[in-house]
């Protein structure tokens, strides 16, 4: 028995070894063909682009609830283009937004509870606040942001829903 679990340990360890050596990247030359290559061709690497852009219209997955209580739903929600007024319904929201370094982008904050941490409370201070408590529709509304950000079930009911303020906006 003790063998026959030897050979298969053995087997699985020569394989594992096979596809480590099969799929690595690399060859072998001499110094002669690495000099030879290097001095008789001339390289020219145009930058690399970022292929982590965001590209327009971005659709994005997300969910939403219609009431206290009502069952979360998938919905899609489209962006023609990145949001440019966002409101953060939430202090940590807006701490969040501002390490992103979105602060030019905020035009409204509430729900203030706790110090703002340090690091980012010169930039905190920019932010218009909408509320110190949790905030209401109409200040939200008020502020016309492209996007809320926050707790999502501040304003679960079933005019509003929760993620739909483009939809609210529009009504």
């Amino acid at each position: 028995m003790k063998s026959t679990s030897r050979t298969i340990g053995f087997a699985a360890l020569s394989l594992l070894l096979l596809l480590l050596v099969a799929c690595t990247n690399t060859s072998i030359s001499s110094p002669a063909e690495e000099t030879t290559s290097t001095t008789n061709t001339t390289e020219t690497s145009a930058p690399a682009e970022n292929t982590n852009k965001t590209t327009y219209p971005l659709t994005i997955e997300n969910f939403t609830i219609s009431g206290e209580g009502g069952e979360w739903k998938p919905k899609v929600q489209v962006f023609d283009k990145a949001p440019e007024r966002v409101v953060a319904n939430t202090q940590s929201a807006a701490e969040m937004l501002i390490k992103l370094g979105l602060t030019d982008k905020m035009v409204g904050v509430a729900a203030l509870y706790g110090s703002v941490t340090p690091d980012v409370a010169d930039e905190f201070a920019k932010i218009p606040v909408l509320s110190k408590d949790y905030v209401g529709k109409e200040l939200v509304v008020g502020a016309s942001p492209d996007l809320v950000l926050g707790r999502g079930d501040l304003f679960a009911d079933a005019d509003w829903g929760v993620g739909t303020l483009v939809l609210y906006m529009m009504n």
